[in-house]
């Protein structure tokens, strides 16, 4: 019947961006971080207790706004066995990494525009995600975690130009008497990696995207994680 077509249409819809963005999305979240500390399987970064705060954090704000139940399948029981997928996964994250422009297009920014708008406590850990990419990228050695090699990208040339013009930003205003933040080069780096049909202008991803590299630059990816993962101090009496 029609209704049952519409049913099933709507479960496989719900179902399929489950899968890219909790599944799909959590690889992409775990492995340009992984890569720099040092890890190299999916099983390796998901065992690591920082990148698994970040993850349940970046999952948390995914889960509550951009994707739905389906009839077969609701959305915890999905992340369950999501979870036990990728701590058992001896999936290279090199081989996660290769083209990661559209990788992390297709699983990860799509669910942006789902956020609320203007809420930057929502958009945070994507910003996160964002800053380790970059991070990822730069072609900046001096401060580098671990030596680690750069998956295969068809636009690699590209868009490693594009993050390292973000890190030479970022290191100019670090070092400047009243702190500049790299606001046009994370801008350029967002719409020249995901296309300049992206529309961040309800959104509060770029401020959170500035703050993290920010913070990166500052203090490394491994610190970053770790008080990005610290709980907020409890009320005052």
């Amino acid at each position: 019947s029609n209704i049952a077509s519409c049913l099933l249409m709507e479960d496989t819809s719900n179902f399929e961006m489950m899968q890219l963005a909790i599944f799909d999305g959590a690889q992409q979240v775990i492995a340009y971080p992984g890569i720099i500390l040092g890890h190299e399987r999916l099983c390796d970064a998901f065992a690591d207790p920082q990148l698994r705060v970040f993850l349940d954090k970046y999952l948390a704000e995914v889960m509550q706004h951009a994707v739905s139940a389906s009839p077969n399948m609701d959305i915890q029981t999905f992340k369950q066995e999501a979870m036990s997928r990728l701590e058992n996964s001896e999936v290279p994250l090199q081989l996660v990494a290769e083209n990661s422009s559209q990788r992390l297009k297709d699983k990860c920014m799509r669910v942006v525009p789902k956020l609320p708008k203007y809420d930057g406590p929502t958009v945070r850990p994507m910003g996160v995600l964002l800053a380790c990419y970059a991070r990822y990228l730069a072609l900046s050695t001096s401060d580098v975690e671990t030596t680690y090699s750069h998956a295969p990208d068809e636009r690699l040339e590209e868009i490693m130009a594009l993050a390292s013009a973000l890190w030479t930003a970022t290191e100019a205003g670090m070092a400047a008497e009243s702190v500049q933040k790299p606001i046009f080069e994370a801008s350029q780096f967002i719409k020249g990696v995901f296309g300049e049909d992206i529309d961040l202008s309800e959104t509060m991803l770029e401020e959170a995207f500035v703050s993290m590299v920010m913070a990166i630059y500052s203090q490394k990816v491994a610190l970053t994680l770790e008080h990005f993962g610290m709980a907020p101090p409890p009320p005052a009496e």
